[in-house]
């Protein structure tokens, strides 16, 4: 079918829509419905039962009268009423009382406010909303799969919807759409889950000769056809029509519950909640009850209510190319509802027990303050975003995913590289390829544009966009990154017209680009101080006073560090040692000193040498050089097996080692293990194991202790991971840790042995 064939048969759908609607809404405004059920007592129509109680109360209405003439016509003229003992809609009726009294009963919608609202109101707002929500997918959504469908489905489903006044009123016409369009829509659902299915490639044999059920809308206009030539078949099509009403629908959760089961898919179960929903009242208080009971719980006309959310719900769920992100609409929603439904059953309750209101008035009472309760908490959460950045999380988990975004910046030592890990971090969180960076020279004054942005950027307005805000337009969300003397960079996300962003994501963004921009200032910063100090290297000019001021400064804050812990250590207890010669010199009143005293003064001055020992061999290990780098540590080993509450497995292979860096390196690195195996592990075994390969030397250290959690490693000043990682990072080295709460701690590293290990090249970063 050609491009002006699709134009055409879309705009005659939407007039024959538009028409029929027109047409349903003529009848039900003309004539009101008033629902009396009657009963043949003799040759009189008398008065069995009446829906609206209140109309009735107000026009003295009883039952028992005797209804003579509808809207001026006698009753006996009416050859339906025999076989369907109804009156459903009149403008008048006159009636007889008991007490002979002969009078006719006006019926107005003044008289009956709530089936203005349930069948005028609100059916008209949703006729308007429907032509506006097909307008928008055949306009702005053509390339939707399915769209067709969507449009079809939402139509029969709208058109069902508002003719059922008119089927109310028994009107040929409204009859006829009425049962036609029901069964349409569960068809076309069912059409539409086929496609779905499909696109997940998703076999489904039970869907695989849909097109047969296309003949199930004549087949209910035929039902409905034979009552209206036959009278005496009224009753019997409205049952066979709930039948096939409740086979489809049964059939259509069925399925999508059967596919959930097998596959667990995510996206089957948020579209599965989206047909519960509109379903479930429908089914369980009008569809069971009618066919089994053959008295309904709740009128069709508010189970039918929460029909208008099945079409949105498709709709919705289909058109975010993430489907795909329903589980932070689903959790907010279901924790939204929770906390509206304890207050509104507290509210319906009270007005129920102190109220006289019917069950159907508590009912819809409850859904009203349900709904007014989620608006509002919807409303106060935007409040929240936009004043105060504080949003409901789904998952929880998006702090602990910007901090990995930052980890990774962090690991970087240029601009174009921060941006490159920005745009891919930004790429996987929100599950989006098309992200862009674009840069402005302001020193040219021109934009690094590529073919896909040759014509989406605006000049003017894009440089006057603030840093660190996410704006939106018609293709792109963007943001400005960082801003200086000389250039200013931009983030663009392709949003294809069909990604709409989280507030939470739009926040992540903000806190990402945020970060990223004081990433890029410190980066300029040290690639001035790399290219400064690349400079000098190559023209053999000695350090620059900066740095020489840094070097001393350092050199003397950690003669500071040494020489206050000597000063609270060792220097305490030689003073207090001090202190007791001198009371056994010049004290008189003691003749000769206690063997045992003195015994006590030497064990204190012995423990004194032997901690500046363990000083001096901390700081410079007096074997490390002599004896080589094994020697070392086995005397490291005897030394940690005699303090420590572990047994300590050891295996060491002969290294020959030229570089002494790496041979303190490698000490300092197992040492520093040892020590926090210590302090931190509260392990009964610990394994290190040493060996040299051709590419270098590899360290394993394991041990079955309490374990922690990697990702606050860092965040850790007392572990010292991050100062061996430093270690080994500086001698081109890697690290691999692998642990967890109460199951051990395990680190690999691998150290690369280089005759440049000693060369502070800083291109290497």
């Amino acid at each position: 079918m050609h491009f002006g064939d699709k134009l055409k048969a879309y705009y005659l759908l939407l007039l024959t829509y538009i028409l029929s609607g027109i047409y349903v809404f003529s009848i039900v405004l003309n004539t009101p419905l008033i629902d009396i059920s009657l009963n043949q007592v003799n040759s009189n129509y008398v008065i069995q039962d009446m829906t609206y109680s209140k109309w009735a109360q107000k026009h003295d209405v009883n039952e028992g009268d005797i209804i003579l003439q509808i809207n001026g016509i006698p009753i006996h003229q009416f050859t339906q009423i025999e076989y369907d003992p109804y009156i459903r809609a009149a403008e008048t009726i006159l009636i007889k009382s008991g007490d002979e009294n002969i009078r006719e009963v006006p019926i107005h919608y003044k008289d009956l406010p709530e089936q203005w609202i349930m069948q005028v109101v609100i059916p008209s707002l949703y006729f308007i909303l429907s032509i506006i929500t097909v307008l928008y997918l055949y306009i702005k959504k053509q390339n939707i799969p399915s769209i067709r469908l969507l449009i079809g489905f939402n139509l029969a489903v709208s058109l069902a919807y508002i003719s059922s006044g008119a089927s109310a009123r028994m009107d040929m016409l409204g009859v006829f759409v009425n049962s036609g369009c029901l069964l349409l829509s569960l068809v076309l659902l069912l059409h539409f889950i086929k496609h779905y299915l499909h696109f997940w490639n998703i076999p489904n044999k039970l869907l695989s000769n849909i097109k047969y059920l296309y003949i199930l809308p004549f087949v209910a206009i035929f039902i409905r056809c034979c009552r209206f030539i036959y009278p005496p078949f009224a009753g019997t099509d409205s049952f066979i029509i709930l039948i096939l009403l409740s086979v489809l629908v049964i059939n259509t959760l069925s399925i999508f519950a059967v596919i959930y089961v097998k596959t667990r898919l995510l996206q089957l179960k948020s579209l599965f909640i989206g047909l519960i929903i509109p379903f479930t009242p429908f089914i369980l208080l009008f569809l069971l009850p009618e066919i089994l009971l053959g008295k309904y719980i709740l009128s069709a006309e508010i189970c039918t209510v929460f029909f208008l959310l099945l079409p949105f719900n498709v709709i919705f769920f289909h058109l975010t190319e993430r489907l795909y992100d329903f589980t932070y609409h689903i959790t907010r929603i279901r924790y939204y509802l929770i906390i509206a439904m304890f207050f509104s059953v507290w509210i319906a309750s009270g007005l129920y027990l102190f109220i006289d209101l019917k069950i159907s008035e508590v009912i819809l009472t409850f859904l009203f303050i349900t709904l007014s309760l989620i608006i509002l908490l919807y409303i106060k959460e935007n409040f929240d975003f936009h004043g105060r950045k504080i949003l409901f999380s789904s998952k929880g988990n998006y702090i602990h995913q910007l901090y990995q975004t930052i980890q990774k910046l962090g690991t970087v030592y240029s601009i174009n590289e921060l941006l490159t890990v920005l745009s891919q971090e930004i790429s996987n969180h929100l599950e989006i390829d098309n992200i862009y960076i674009v840069i402005y020279d302001f020193k040219n004054k021109e934009f690094s544009k590529n073919d896909h942005l040759a014509h989406s950027i605006d000049d003017r307005n894009l440089l006057l966009l603030p840093t660190g805000t996410v704006v939106k337009n018609k293709q792109f969300y963007l943001a400005t990154i960082h801003e200086d003397v000389n250039f200013k960079r931009f983030l663009f996300i392709d949003h294809n017209k069909n990604i709409r962003l989280k507030p939470e994501e739009l926040l992540w963004i903000e806190l990402s680009l945020a970060y990223t921009s004081i990433f890029i200032e410190n980066t300029k910063i040290i690639e001035e101080l790399i290219a400064e100090l690349n400079l000098l290297k190559q023209e053999h000019i000695n350090e620059p006073s900066w740095m020489k001021k840094l070097l001393w400064f350092k050199i003397e804050n950690e003669k500071f560090i040494l020489a206050q812990d000597l000063h609270d250590t060792i220097l305490q207890e030689n003073i207090s040692i001090a202190r007791q010669l001198d009371k056994l010199i010049y004290d008189t009143t003691q003749q000769h000193a206690k063997p045992e005293h003195l015994a006590d003064i030497h064990y204190q001055m012995l423990h004194s040498i032997q901690q500046l020992r363990l000083y001096c061999e901390t700081l410079k290990p007096p074997l490390l050089f002599q004896m080589g780098l094994n020697t070392a540590l086995e005397r490291l080993f005897e030394k940690i097996q005699s303090q420590a509450h572990f047994t300590l497995d050891t295996t060491i292979d002969r290294m020959y080692l030229e570089n002494d860096q790496a041979i303190l390196s490698i000490y300092r690195i197992i040492q520093e293990l040892l020590n926090n195996a210590i302090k931190h592990s509260e392990a009964s075994l610990v394994t290190i194991s040493v060996f040299e390969s051709v590419q270098g030397i590899e360290i394993i250290y394991q041990d079955n202790g309490v374990g922690c959690d990697i990702s606050m490693l860092d965040q850790s000043e007392t572990l010292g991971v991050y100062g061996i990682k430093e270690r080994v990072h500086a001698l081109n080295g890697e690290v691999l840790i692998k642990s967890n709460k109460n199951k051990g701690f395990s680190m690999k590293l691998f150290i690369k042995e280089s005759e440049n290990s000693n060369d502070f090249n800083f291109n290497n970063r």
